[in-house]
């Protein structure tokens, strides 16, 4: 029982430790929880109105979702805590994500919470390369175009959130009410979030990087807050 003791007084620290590393508060995995053609961001009350969506987090999305709804189908994130819908457009070369990482989302708090309801769409093409491209896992190099194979069978859109909004939950684009920068009405601070979206491609062998929604320019990431983790 002692040398059970020091044990876990040995490695406890070095697991609290990791996520600072990272220079985030919290890191949540979560899986692929289900796939539709619905966007309750750009498309409400339109089931069918969308191309092709893998989702992650919340249970159940679909084009009547509510805060509520969410909230009470569960997550499958491995902190039950965030019940929050993420999704984006599904490979065309049909693979899925990852089953056994999903995507990691890591979040920098600095006393800030997203409110319940806040919605955002980050694409491709948003001013300032908030989209980048690696293989993975670990610190590879992230670049604007994808690379064109991965070793590892691993290939991971990364995606960066705006960090300010304007106190609106949505805008008509879906982006406009948020920042990457303070501006004069667009200065609410929000937390940081930084997303690695992982898909299992084939080791070594060429990325089929087109979705869904297109080619790879075309990649993008909703968010649907359901309020504080």
């Amino acid at each position: 029982m002692k040398r059970l003791a020091i044990l876990i007084a040995l490695v406890l620290p070095a697991l609290i430790v990791i996520p600072l590393a990272f220079g985030a508060d919290l890191i949540i995995g979560c899986k692929e929880s289900h796939r539709n053609n619905d966007d309750p961001i750009v498309f409400p009350g339109q089931p069918g109105a969308s191309h092709l969506h893998v989702y992650v987090g919340a249970r159940s999305v679909n084009a009547f979702s509510t805060v509520a709804s969410m909230r009470a189908s569960g997550t499958t994130c491995d902190d039950p805590r965030d019940l929050a819908g993420y999704w984006g457009p599904a490979s065309s070369a049909g693979y899925p994500i990852h089953p056994t990482k999903g995507a990691l989302f890591y979040y920098t708090f600095n006393g800030r919470q997203f409110p319940a309801g806040f919605r955002v769409i980050v694409r491709w093409t948003t001013p300032g390369n908030r989209i980048l491209f690696k293989c993975g896992p670990g610190s590879n190099t992230e670049t604007r175009v994808p690379p064109p194979s991965c070793g590892s069978g691993m290939a991971v859109p990364v995606v960066t959130f705006p960090r300010y909004y304007d106190g609106r939950l949505d805008s008509p684009d879906h982006i406009s009410h948020t920042c990457y920068a303070r501006t004069g009405a667009c200065n609410i601070e929000l937390p940081k979030l930084k997303v690695y979206w992982r898909i299992k491609v084939p080791a070594g062998g060429p990325i089929n990087w087109n979705f869904s929604s297109g080619d790879y320019t075309t990649f993008h990431l909703d968010f649907f807050s359901t309020g504080p983790i």
